[in-house]
């Protein structure tokens, strides 16, 4: 079975101004936002059965609030889509802004991250976009609580979104202990970061996973489909 993670509609119709079409529009919207999770989760349950060691209880709670996460992420877009129920306007710097405060308020201890944000635009993208650059941040933030400072110091972590022409950048960056030694950026990593390449190829974007001596950063750029 192919382990590629795909949402089904890239691209919407105009909204329409008839309540029965946008209804229907609105249920198309959810299912195929759910169908994408529903995807990732069937990959992180192949990938912990390709384990060789027993899955702790703690592995278990944190695999949990990782799918939890997931599905808030996509629940947290819909809110966004209520007031106008129009999938061609979301703001996407206060919806990263949301992902990635409840994926640290969720999964880290209190006081080990300081979340800063450097944003420099608004940003307005379709709801499609908007989902798949929300799910790569919300990987990026769950991967650097899990991974950033093994002996639970306390660390930053930095959020960005910029619009550079016609491209969107978005930035996730630590101040942790960096790769592992002989680590490939391209290839290499868990789930979480697998689930990051394959996000940024369906957003047409270009993924750059770098250490900086003092931390990673991960800087996803993709195109601006929209002027907002």
């Amino acid at each position: 079975m192919n382990d590629k993670i795909v949402l089904l509609r890239q691209s919407y119709a105009p909204v329409s101004s008839d309540p029965e079409a946008r209804a229907f529009e609105a249920s198309h919207r959810v299912g195929n936002s759910l169908a994408l999770i529903a995807s990732i989760v069937r990959l992180q349950g192949r990938a912990l059965a390709k384990r060789t060691t027993p899955v702790s209880v703690d592995d278990v709670r944190v695999l949990l609030e990782e799918v939890g996460l997931r599905l808030e992420a996509v629940g947290r877009l819909h809110r966004y889509l209520i007031p106008t129920d129009n999938p061609d306007a979301i703001d996407l710097v206060n919806y990263l802004r949301d992902v990635a405060q409840a994926a640290l308020a969720s999964l880290s201890l209190k006081g080990q991250f300081h979340l800063s944000f450097d944003v420099s635009d608004e940003s307005v993208v379709p709801s499609h976009t908007a989902l798949l650059a929300g799910l790569v941040v919300n990987e990026l933030v769950m991967n650097a609580i899990k991974h950033a400072h093994p002996t639970a110091v306390a660390g930053q972590l930095l959020i960005g979104c910029s619009r550079r022409a016609d491209m969107i950048v978005v930035e996730v960056t630590d101040d942790g202990v960096g790769f592992p030694e002989g680590f490939e950026p391209a290839t290499d990593g868990e789930l979480g970061l697998q689930l990051v390449r394959s996000l940024a190829l369906q957003l047409k974007g270009h993924l750059v996973l770098e250490d900086t001596g003092i931390g990673v950063r991960a800087l996803l750029s993709f195109p601006n489909t929209l002027k907002g």
